[in-house]
């Protein structure tokens, strides 16, 4: 872990302490965005990053994979997860890989196996061969991280797409064991979850009337809450995520452009619109309004283009976020917005 942090630590402090340093690409939004993915493959691998998270993440991977699939990386696709899966079979899962060996950044991430999972399906690989390796670590998951309701336990803490551990249950990371349980059985794998109804589950004990709450301790609304159950097809009614997408608004989660975790004093993940959350929501909008879709893609076109680049976040002013950190650059998140631009 300390070699990963010395990595991404050095690069983020040389972009702190210049703020020139980022690499502007040239073109529009779509073909600036094209340049980043291609710049995230450097063979064997799709990095997070062409910038300081420059390893293969798990999360960051499966939150794309779809997306690479259709917008044609697929040898790619089944290249990372080739290599990824035969790192982890080895040395065990964890959320990043550096060096050739999987490294844990804090707590255990349920999201890692979700999302590798997801991304085996959504890009078509024959995993078959890691049928053993899914089947042991599903068991697990299911052993250590769910309670006997079979929500994520909250008396240990996880890690989680927002930074930090929460011990309180997270939505976020119930509704990964959900769409794990999901893939699972699509994939034909031993699913442990299948007789939890995960849906009523998280309906029941998360949705407030109007919005999911962050987690089982506060009635807190968050951005990622109110997007990823909708998104990762855990919740399919059209009225809830309806309203979610109203309260979002309502709370200004959306400025100065989409999307925003939580309102707050303003840290790396308070007050800060990120570009990982910024397609998914756009893809919802879509759904509902296509006219404000287009108008969140407009600001995120004039956004790419200014910047040359696909920026990881931004501060409540639209400026990209310095505050002891420097936002990383060429997201391969990128490749998200692209499937949008490009209608597929």
């Amino acid at each position: 872990m300390l070699p990963l942090a010395a990595s991404i630590g050095f690069k983020q402090l040389y972009r702190a302490v210049n703020p020139f340093a980022r690499k502007r690409y040239k073109g529009d939004a779509e073909s600036i965005c094209e340049q980043v993915v291609n710049d995230c493959w450097k063979g064997g691998y799709f990095l997070g990053s062409a910038g300081h998270y420059s390893q293969f993440w798990a999360r960051d991977f499966g939150l794309c994979a779809e997306a690479l699939y259709d917008l044609g990386w697929k040898q790619e696709c089944h290249e990372t997860l080739s290599n990824a899966l035969k790192v982890f079979e080895k040395g065990g899962l964890a959320s990043t890989i550096i060096a050739g060996r999987p490294v844990n950044i804090g707590y255990y991430c349920p999201d890692s196996l979700a999302w590798l999972a997801h991304a085996v399906r959504v890009t078509k690989y024959d995993a078959s061969g890691f049928s053993e390796f899914f089947r042991w670590h599903a068991n697990e998951y299911f052993a250590s991280v769910l309670d006997r309701a079979g929500l994520i336990r909250s008396d240990r803490p996880f890690s989680a797409i927002k930074g930090g551990y929460e011990r309180e249950s997270l939505l976020y990371n119930n509704v990964m064991t959900a769409m794990l349980s999901d893939d699972l059985t699509a994939l034909g794998f031993r699913n442990p979850f299948e007789h939890i109804d995960f849906r009523s589950l998280i309906s029941n004990r998360f949705w407030t009337g109007d919005s999911f709450r962050n987690d089982l301790a506060r009635w807190e609304t968050t951005g990622d809450a109110n997007i990823f159950p909708y998104w990762c097809g855990v919740e399919q009614s059209q009225g809830m995520l309806e309203r979610s997408l109203e309260v979002i608004r309502g709370l200004e989660l959306d400025k100065p452009f989409p999307l925003m975790y939580k309102r707050g004093r303003t840290s790396y993940q308070v007050n800060t619109a990120w570009t990982n959350l910024g397609p998914v929501y756009m893809e919802l909008v879509g759904r509902v309004d296509r006219e404000l879709q287009s108008k969140y893609m407009r600001q995120y076109e004039e956004l790419i283009e200014w910047h040359g680049n696909y920026l990881e976040c931004f501060d409540a002013f639209g400026r990209p976020f310095w505050r002891f950190y420097a936002a990383d650059e060429g997201m391969l998140w990128a490749a998200n917005f692209l499937k949008l631009l490009k209608g597929i």
